[in-house]
């Protein structure tokens, strides 16, 4: 899927990676896998917010998103949610799994975010067991961005397209 990507704003640092992503934003996804996962459609809310008095980096953002999943036959639904840490206190970006005991704590190791120059995009590599999540994040406009994957491996095929909209700016 291309995407156009003119972009006046493209973050080069960690302040304005943060100043950028902190508030409320409209989720869309598309999930569509041959071998592994469902296909359908995810849409709902993702709020990221700095995590105050947090024991580690004081520039975390904790990431909270929830939604509806929808199978593209229609017959799943179900209400679905995830979580992120982002830690924002070195460049690259490191995002992390949230430690379930202790959600201001971050937890295993997920994916680096680093953007180079004036472009909008980045990519980065998730291997979670014997398969691989090829990801790219693009700014789109002030407003908006996309988080997408290309999963590949022995137990999963498929592809997740996310894009996001700007509903809230702390």
């Amino acid at each position: 899927m291309a995407v156009a990507t003119t972009v006046e704003f493209v973050p080069r640092c960690t302040d304005s990676f943060m100043k950028f992503l902190l508030g409320t934003w409209q989720v869309h996804r598309t999930l569509q896998y041959q071998r592994g996962g469902y296909t359908g459609q995810f849409t709902g809310s993702a709020r990221l917010q700095a995590v105050r008095n947090c024991s580690t980096a004081s520039k975390m953002m904790l990431y909270r998103e929830e939604g509806q999943f929808v199978s593209a036959d229609g017959r799943v639904a179900m209400d679905a949610h995830r979580e992120y840490a982002f830690d924002c206190s070195n460049w690259p970006i490191a995002v992390h799994f949230v430690d379930k005991s202790d959600p201001f704590q971050a937890g295993g190791h997920f994916i680096d975010i680093s953007f180079n120059d004036s472009n909008p995009e980045c990519a980065f590599l998730h291997p979670c067991g014997h398969d691989e999540y090829r990801g790219k994040w693009i700014f789109l406009t002030e407003n908006s961005f996309s988080w997408s994957w290309r999963i590949t491996g022995p137990k999963k095929d498929g592809e997740i397209a996310t894009f996001y909209t700007r509903l809230t700016q702390q």
